[in-house]
């Protein structure tokens, strides 16, 4: 069910994905043939309003480590650079003290 080594898809229900930069076609990948360093860059590349630099995580857990996890990939995928997006973490007295 994973891409085999030369770059062809094995049988399985596989869809394009934007945040790898890959387009399959003719069951191939292909390389973005562009690249963007930061997320003001990628908004005026894609005609968007609003870079998004910060996201807040208000809540603690296997949920947030997975989500900041992605983002972080994504950012890495996307500007080779897993810090482009940064975090607010909101925790609680009893997470901070450490229970």
């Amino acid at each position: 069910m994973y891409p085999s080594m030369n770059g062809l898809y094995s049988e399985g229900p596989y869809r394009p994905s934007m945040s790898q930069g890959t387009v399959i076609h003719s069951q191939r990948f292909q390389e973005k043939d562009f690249t963007i360093a930061t997320p003001e860059e990628f908004v005026r590349r894609f005609q968007g309003t609003k870079a998004i630099n910060k996201v807040l995580i208000a809540n603690n857990g296997i949920g947030a480590v997975k989500c900041m996890r992605s983002i972080r990939r994504w950012s890495y995928e996307m500007f080779k650079n897993e810090r482009a997006v940064r975090f607010v973490v909101m925790v609680s007295i009893s997470v901070a003290s450490g229970r």
